[in-house]
């Protein structure tokens, strides 16, 4: 290894943190495959190591299967389970016998300490989470703490095991290695999870070499031309590490771009929506005799409606053109509520089978209309279900009431919605519909600041009949819409192409980590 005091190259940054703690399990990956075809950078040996544990310190060793072994490792190596090289203990403490005022960390099983002014260890120790949602995070701590009933801890780790080694070893390749998690709600380990891991020892020296490369490394703190046990073999890794950090800003570049072009999109919508995407033209009918006709069309049914107030000037948003007019969106469509049968899955009114009868719910929304009208669903009605639910059709359009309200979508098939959608019904034009969708789309955040409820946000049929909408002429609706399908198909295929060349790029990213196994023949230091 060269001597003298260390360069920092580059300033430490998230991101080169971000891929080093990613990508640890191979760095490591490759620094043991290339160490396990060159001769050992000691004489010395793990297997000694585990022999005097066994004969001279009398531990239990626990026997290694040849099937259980995940990877070769150098010849003067040895796999061993952890409770060879370290013993392993859980905390006493329920989380509330925390003090926020006390004098040392207490580790649960949140990533962050609490405090007590109690401590129950006084060591170097690493700390791994048994239960929750972070099961699988690893934490290092030396000196006074507390510990908590159901996080276990690493500690009186053996002399001739490096510390570091086995942190740095465990933030590899423990979370990959739990083994089976238990529990149905929330998932929990037992000491059987720590007796099993498989762990590789080396010679304490060439722990301690590689642990000043990893050091140094994750900091990003290697000058040009110093390295630590084999110049070749650092190289790779960090060239490696250097490519992916080119590969995440491509990436990033490409997710930026995508960004633009949905606001782009969101651009085009606006401006078709405030009459500034097409050009008026003085020969259309104004939309005041559109919307005339659309209410004389609805009075025909006889059906009494609750007469809705008139627009006062601060619900409106923005300005239109003379020819447009706003309404609220109740005088010109029919607005209904889903329903659903009951009990959910009666097998009198839900079908396990394919059936003719569509049963429509958010989740086939994100299933099956992605940029496109909803075209199947995963459920299906029996003839008695349809009795009880909402009839839909290809002429209709469909928004969420409950949850991620205001999601809007056309629909390519006739089914029937449950009750946590609404349907936009008796509209007229083809090209109408294609533009309140549109509409609809620009509108959504907007539907979903006027939505109900603490804790599930709603939208009732009354809200949607008084919103607001800026109509233009019919003959200009069409041309919107083929302006708008014009443009849109442009930035499709930016999008597309954007999305081809992120593929190619992670493809790239999974083939350097391929080639990188691909271990050749390298002189040792």
């Amino acid at each position: 290894m060269t001597r003298g005091r260390k360069v920092k190259e580059l300033a430490l940054n998230n991101d080169w943190q971000k891929y080093f703690n990613q990508n640890i399990w191979a760095y490591f990956r490759i620094i043991i495959s290339n160490l396990q075809r060159n001769s050992p950078l000691t004489n010395k040996s793990g297997i000694e190591l585990i022999e005097y544990l066994k004969e001279v310190e009398k531990k239990i060793i626990y026997d290694v299967k040849e099937e259980e072994i995940p990877f070769k490792i150098p010849l003067n190596w040895s796999w061993t389970k952890l409770p060879t090289v370290c013993e392993i203990a859980t905390g006493n403490k329920d989380v509330n016998e925390g003090d926020l005022n006390g004098l040392y960390p207490f580790f649960t099983c949140a990533q962050e300490p609490l405090k007590s002014n109690t401590f129950s260890f006084n060591d170097d120790c690493i700390l791994l989470l048994g239960n929750g949602a972070n099961v699988g995070h690893v934490n290092r701590y030396n000196g006074k703490f507390e510990l908590y009933q159901r996080t276990y801890c690493l500690h009186k780790i053996h002399k001739f095991i490096s510390v570091d080694f086995l942190h740095f070893y465990l933030r590899a390749f423990w979370k990959s290695n739990l083994g089976t998690q238990y529990g149905s709600g929330i998932n929990y380990l037992r000491i059987s999870n720590f007796n099993n891991f498989l762990f590789p020892v080396p010679p304490i020296e060439e722990q301690n070499l590689i642990v000043k490369f990893l050091k140094a490394f994750e900091l990003n703190e290697i000058a040009d031309g110093e390295y630590f046990f084999n110049r070749e073999i650092e190289t790779s890794v960090i060239q490696l590490h250097k490519k992916q950090l080119l590969t995440s800003d491509i990436i990033s570049n490409n997710n930026y771009q995508l960004t633009q072009l949905e606001n782009l999109n969101q651009a085009i919508l606006q401006e078709a929506v405030q009459g500034k995407l097409v050009r008026q033209d003085p020969k259309d009918e104004p939309a005041s005799e559109l919307l005339k006709r659309i209410k004389a069309e609805k009075a025909k049914s006889g059906k009494k409606e609750k007469i809705l107030p008139p627009i006062k000037p601060e619900e409106i948003p923005f300005e239109i053109p003379e020819s447009w007019v706003w309404c609220r969106l109740g005088e010109m469509f029919d607005i209904e509520r889903g329903s659903s049968p009951r009990p959910k899955g009666d097998p009198r009114y839900f079908s396990k089978i394919k059936t003719p009868f569509h049963w429509i719910t958010i989740s086939d929304m994100t299933a099956y209309a992605q940029d496109k009208p909803l075209s199947d669903t995963r459920e299906f009605l029996t003839e008695l279900g349809t009795k009880h639910s909402r009839y839909v059709t290809t002429k209709d359009i469909i928004i969420v009431a409950s949850g991620s309200a205001g999601r809007t979508s056309l629909l390519g098939i006739d089914g029937f919605i449950y009750d946590g959608l609404m349907s936009v019904k008796n509209i007229p034009d083809e090209s109408m519909k294609h533009f309140l969708f549109y509409l609809f789309k620009i509108f959504e955040a907007n539907m979903m600041k006027l939505a109900t409820g603490a804790t599930w946000q709603n939208i009732n049929t009354d809200i949607l009949k008084n919103q607001p909408v800026p109509i233009p002429p019919l003959f200009e609706q069409k041309r919107i819409v083929a302006e708008i399908e014009k443009q849109f198909a442009k930035t499709k295929q930016l999008k597309e192409h954007i999305i081809a060349n992120q593929q190619a790029t992670e493809q790239l990213l999974k083939a350097l980590l391929h080639q990188a196994f691909e271990v050749k023949e390298v002189k040792t230091a």
